[in-house]
């Protein structure tokens, strides 16, 4: 199990240390301990843990989480300007800077799509720089997403557009820096295209000019010319 202090040393300001008046850690019926409202019974918070101190920590986490998150989001809101929408990394640092977390590189904050970082095995500092990073890292693959759709946008709008000939294919794969696969993985090649999409919402370039090269092939056999793309 990681540390739950793994970001000791960042000064953050952590509102809860001790439990709020109506709150009280109890023990369940299968014999594991959570946090309860004395004040509401049948609310319970969060995971039932198997110690009552791992419950405190975990509930006093969770509220520290709660609390940087709606700072780091008021701060985003009183400073907002315009400019470009989504999380930008204008946006990210100002939201670091205001909860006094790390700011990590964006390829960092790419890294951890489908990562988890709850309480109690993480403190609250890891977790919002987790929340923080994972939030940016979502606003780049939908940009990343948008510009590849633009990017297909962009090639069905040139006039007589019917797919891409092989001279045309090779030449957009050498711009891009790929490598042109050969005429026979063309189809094989516009399957994964479907399938990445599906699976990913965003396709990686070389896919998108296999398909459209796809295209150009099945214009080319029906026509028994080259298309002009």
């Amino acid at each position: 199990m990681p540390s739950p202090r793994l970001l000791r040393f960042i000064p953050v300001d952590l509102p809860y240390r001790e439990l709020p008046d109506d709150i009280e850690i109890v023990e369940n019926a299968q014999g594991r301990f959570e946090a309860k409202s004395r004040t509401e019974p049948t609310a319970r918070f969060g995971w039932s843990q198997p110690t009552p101190e791992l419950a405190r920590t975990a509930y006093l986490t969770t509220l520290n989480v709660r609390a940087a998150m709606d700072r780091a989001r008021d701060s985003m809101r009183e400073a907002d300007t315009g400019g470009p929408a989504g999380f930008t990394r204008e946006r990210y640092e100002r939201a670091c800077a205001e909860v006094g977390i790390l700011r990590l590189p964006d390829s960092v904050c790419l890294s951890l799509e489908r990562r988890s970082f709850e309480a109690p095995d993480y403190d609250a500092e890891t977790i919002v720089t987790a929340r923080l990073a994972d939030a940016r890292g979502s606003a780049i693959r939908a940009e990343e997403r948008r510009q590849h759709k633009e990017f297909e946008r962009d090639l069905n709008a040139m006039p007589g557009f019917r797919g891409l000939s092989r001279d045309r294919y090779e030449a957009l794969c050498d711009l891009v820096g790929t490598e042109p696969a050969a005429e026979d993985q063309i189809t094989s090649l516009k399957v994964q295209c479907f399938q990445q999409e599906e699976v990913r919402g965003v396709v990686e370039v070389p896919l998108i000019l296999a398909k459209w090269r796809d295209t150009g092939q099945y214009y080319e056999r029906r026509d028994g010319t080259t298309v002009d793309m």
